[in-house]
């Protein structure tokens, strides 16, 4: 029997093939780049002229008011929201609205072109875009409104891709 010589080590190791598809998979599942959502604001949400005592007034989305049993709204311009979103095109987003309430004037009960927040999965067009109309219901609270014109109403959009 012959004695075996040591087989000589390549120069050049064959790679490692496991790894190179491991990294490969990685990048093919690595989460793809999405455009950053905008919201452009295209009118404002404007209840018109409202009198200091309690109340509630709502503002549909067709800039008309639907309720208003104490009578606290005495005239003015009147408009819902109109609101443009823009991303990907063809892309589904989720969409919340939440109020800001202060100074005795809170903003509740949200209505929109596509239905009540919270909205999931509301379609980005073709150019990535998405007109949203805004109506919604009006609380004053009189021991905490300041009488006065042109008052803030705030509150936040969210939106996220799906």
């Amino acid at each position: 029997m012959r004695p075996r010589r040591p087989r000589a080590r390549h120069p050049n190791p064959p790679p490692n093939w496991t790894m190179l598809l491991i990294g490969a998979l990685l990048c093919l599942t690595a989460a793809p780049a999405y455009a950053q959502i905008t919201i452009t604001e295209t009118a404002e949400l404007d209840f018109g002229a409202v009198v200091d005592l309690n109340g509630s007034v709502v503002i549909n989305l067709n800039d008309t008011i639907t309720s208003d049993p104490s009578g606290i709204h005495v005239g003015g311009f009147i408009s819902s929201g109109i609101y443009t979103i823009q991303g990907d095109a063809l892309r589904t987003v989720d969409i919340n609205i939440v109020a800001q309430n202060s100074n005795g004037l809170n903003l509740t009960s949200f209505t929109t072109s596509e239905g009540s927040p919270p909205i999931l999965n509301a379609a980005l067009d073709a150019v990535g875009e998405l007109d949203l109309t805004v109506g919604a219901t009006l609380t004053v609270n009189s021991s905490l409104a300041s009488p006065g014109f042109n008052q803030a109403l705030a509150y936040t959009f969210t939106v996220n891709y799906n």
